[in-house]
């Protein structure tokens, strides 16, 4: 059985077009994955996955989701 991983490019920093951009999962319960540059701190509203988070890093959308953190 063979399975195929699509691979998408990640566009550099639409702020300050820095190609030092990562796709990154937060720590939740539910994880979500988003992108975000390491030079501004810029970034991108989160996804259910990867590839839809480069999706909305490379083509975003105009409004922006909110991800907030637990304090342990």
């Amino acid at each position: 059985m063979r399975s195929y991983i699509a691979v998408q490019a990640i566009r550099n920093c639409a702020k300050c077009q820095s190609s030092q951009v990562f796709c990154e999962q937060s720590l939740d319960e539910t994880p979500k994955h988003y992108v975000a540059c390491n030079q501004c701190g810029h970034e991108g509203n989160t996804a259910q996955n990867y590839n839809q988070a480069v999706t909305e890093w490379n083509y975003p959308s105009d409004k922006k989701s909110i991800r907030s953190y637990k304090e342990y």
